[in-house]
């Protein structure tokens, strides 16, 4: 859904985040040649119950941040930042009302060799309705 995409962008796309994500905010993949460190996010599923007129949509999407420092820590904090924004955020969708936006699985882990990348995160589970 491309209105939830573009919610998504300009409610990560704050100083509050990019202060510590200078590499920008990216959907999907980052640009080649984005700088470390950054926000990656992607929409994992999405499953829509129709309610006689209404729609319930949910959403499960994986928002991440990405460092190629040799420790975890700098990745993490962007994900501090990232979880301060998301967890109960106020995201403004267009023809939609924001119902629930919560953090469930963290993820953690290194890619490649050394120094590779660092990714923090979590899987958000997005809930909105259509009257």
């Amino acid at each position: 859904m491309n209105e939830l995409d573009q919610a998504l962008y300009s409610h990560l796309n704050v100083a509050t985040v990019t202060a510590l994500a200078t590499g920008g905010v990216h959907n999907t993949l980052a640009r080649q040649g984005a700088a470390c460190p950054y926000v990656v996010f992607q929409k994992a599923s999405e499953e829509f119950r129709y309610l006689g007129p209404g729609t319930v949509a949910t959403f499960l999407y994986l928002v991440k941040g990405i460092s190629d420092q040799l420790g975890p820590a700098q990745a993490g904090s962007v994900d501090s930042r990232v979880r301060d924004r998301l967890q109960c955020g106020t995201l403004s969708v267009t023809g939609w009302t924001l119902a629930d936006c919560r953090r469930e699985t963290g993820v953690f882990y290194r890619e490649g060799d050394s120094p590779g990348y660092w990714h923090a995160g979590a899987y958000y589970r997005i809930v909105l309705g259509n009257p």
